[in-house]
């Protein structure tokens, strides 16, 4: 930790040079934990920036595992810049009714905010938890993910730990930022689109120094459009993997047992990604046509209804996000996001809570029908 109260008096060790530190340290000081009130040691060490650990097996409520150089030199470095924009901050600033110390703390007047570093591992409930408990009080909470940069442009593989930091907001879209301290800099990676669980497109990385990072942030980031073309690529990749493998059987069994025919799937089954959804969009949107619309005009609430109904059964795998609002109902948000897409398309109209149905179902019966409705598709496709 960087504070700790010494001869009774809150002190923070990054606010004095070293030569001051060895002096206070030789005096023999009362050096405590401002949490549980035990002793503290103050190391001051050539590698890592000057800090105070407890004593071999002390018990204290709000003590975490020993942090690392990086999580220190981080929670320093935002500090400084916060204090620069902000007249009110503070370092490890504890909180009472939720027992947990943010790592950076913001008082601007009306807005409070925690700026939490996160260098090791957290489960997804615990980040939620957590986040849920900052929110419970009116605190906005920012995480920043110190973990390795993923590669900067194309295919982007995240793994589960990393998607939980992902974030989604306007123009940025799906997003996820991280913190280089070592580089004193910042990495967006911003649009990310899902092409599979674990596998996102992302447009090429935008770097902001420290020094030009801002809350909220005011980059300016280029917006780039959906990148159509290489989703139809991953599309019919997918397409082309499931039936060369023994993956999918149920999806690939309800397929054929419906009278259709997967690779020659309309173009707008699988029609885009929804970031809500982990599931692959060719399955949730065919399970909304085969369960509602091709039946006909359907009611909003039934077609969320049996999505839900699949979700239930695990047909349907919703992508956890605890950073994203979870206010909502993330199929219900899905299933209003693609029928938007699909009145877009001239192929429903909404009206009323009804999803009328312009066009019947048709699914290409030879290979060359599926090219003509490629063609037709292709140069319909605005969206």
């Amino acid at each position: 930790m960087l504070t700790a109260h010494v001869n009774n008096r809150l002190f923070t060790a990054f606010h004095h040079s070293r030569g001051e530190l060895l002096k206070l340290r030789s005096s023999s000081p009362t050096i405590t934990c401002p949490h549980c009130c035990k002793p503290l040691l103050l190391k001051i060490g050539r590698k890592t920036i000057p800090h105070f650990a407890h004593q071999i097996k002390q018990d204290c409520p709000v003590m975490h595992k020993g942090e690392s150089r990086l999580h220190h030199s981080g929670k320093k470095i935002l500090y400084d810049r916060l204090s620069s924009l902000f007249p009110n901050v503070r370092v490890e600033y504890f909180i009472k009714e939720i027992n947990q110390i943010a790592d950076v703390f913001i008082n601007s007047g009306s807005a409070r905010m925690a700026v939490e570093v996160q260098c090791s591992t957290l489960s997804a409930a615990e980040l939620k938890k957590r986040t849920e408990g900052y929110r419970s009080l009116g605190i906005q909470v920012i995480w920043l993910l110190t973990e390795g940069a993923p590669r900067p442009s194309g295919a982007l593989r995240l793994s589960s730990f990393q998607q939980t930091f992902l974030r989604h907001a306007e123009p940025l879209g799906l997003f996820l930022l991280l913190f280089l301290p070592d580089r004193q800099e910042f990495h967006l990676y911003q649009n990310l689109i899902p092409l599979s669980a674990n596998t996102f497109h992302a447009c090429t990385i935008h770097k902001i120094p420290v020094s030009e990072f801002t809350i909220p942030m005011t980059t300016q980031a280029p917006v780039r459009s959906f990148p159509y073309k290489i989703w139809d690529r991953s599309r019919t990749g997918w397409i082309q993997r499931i039936l060369r493998y023994p993956t999918e059987q149920a999806f690939k069994q309800d397929v054929y047992q419906s009278g259709d025919t997967l690779l020659y799937l309309p173009q707008w089954v699988g029609l885009l990604p929804h970031y809500r959804i982990e599931t692959h969009p060719v399955i949730w949107q065919y399970y909304l046509w085969s369960d509602a619309l091709k039946k006909g005009d359907a009611g909003l609430g039934t077609i969320v209804s049996a999505m839900a109904e699949r979700s239930e059964r695990g047909e349907v795998r919703v992508r956890d996000l605890p950073l994203v609002d979870q206010g909502g109902c993330p199929i219900e948000e899905a299933v209003n996001w693609y029928l938007s897409l699909l009145e877009k398309l001239g192929m429903v109209r909404m009206e009323g809570g009804m999803c009328r149905l312009l066009q019947q179902w048709e699914c290409p019966a030879t290979f060359d029908l599926y090219m003509l409705h490629r063609a037709d598709f292709s140069a319909r496709f605005r969206i």
